[in-house]
């Protein structure tokens, strides 16, 4: 059975045999990815509900999204937007000490990197508990405290750059340069402590391998 979904200029039909979780990771990864598809990635989302209840959720995605401006290139909606929290119908808005510490984290790490490296793709930031505990991260995840993000690593060159840059040149409290070798998914988890009490911890886990570094001791 075909539905009529809009949201705004954009029309989609959806079977109702679609994969919703397959259609809120592409929602995910067009916000994350780009805010000037913000609009398609909401309609994408709308396109992935069941019922008119949670059609009118997703519909209302993009307005709920906060605009906070987190440093000169991120804003606090690449932080918060989430798959398993619209899934779920969760909230994952920030408290104000954990967007505090997420701008501390952009402007140490993440807008050095990406003077360096070009446009980042945030593929995970601020978890709220709840959402950490859907996503199966340990309970005391950096994610949850506005100290942590994930980013997207295109390829194995990419991401030893960007690995070596982050160890060598800037402070960091945990830096893990994560992939698997089933799925090619790779991605680099990188922290900071706004108290300036950073581990430098540094070390790459592969579904095959495990490296570890520690830098200034």
């Amino acid at each position: 059975m075909k539905h009529d979904c809009r949201h705004k200029n954009f029309k989609i039909y959806y079977n109702e045999g679609l994969q919703r979780t397959h259609l809120l990771d592409i929602l995910t990864l067009i916000i994350q990815n780009t805010m000037k598809n913000t609009e398609m990635a909401v309609a994408l989302a709308a396109a992935t509900c069941t019922n008119v209840q949670q059609i009118m959720v997703a519909d209302t995605v993009f307005d709920q999204l906060p605009t906070i401006q987190l440093s000169r290139h991120f804003s606090l909606r690449e932080f918060v937007i989430s798959a398993t929290a619209i899934r779920f119908g969760i909230d994952n808005t920030p408290p104000d000490e954990a967007v505090a510490r997420l701008k501390v984290l952009c402007e140490k790490v993440l807008e050095p990197l990406r003077l360096r490296f070009g446009m980042l793709r945030i593929t995970s930031g601020y978890r709220s508990p709840i959402v950490n505990e859907k996503v199966g991260g340990v309970a005391t995840s950096q994610h949850t405290m506005g100290e942590a993000a994930d980013i997207h690593v295109p390829n194995d060159e990419v991401g030893m750059k960007m690995y070596n840059y982050i160890r060598c040149n800037l402070d960091f409290d945990q830096l893990i340069y994560e992939y698997r070798s089933k799925t090619g998914a790779r991605w680099m988890h990188v922290s900071y402590r706004a108290d300036g009490n950073n581990r430098h911890e540094a070390w790459i886990n592969a579904s095959n391998a495990s490296r570890r570094d520690r830098q200034r001791q």
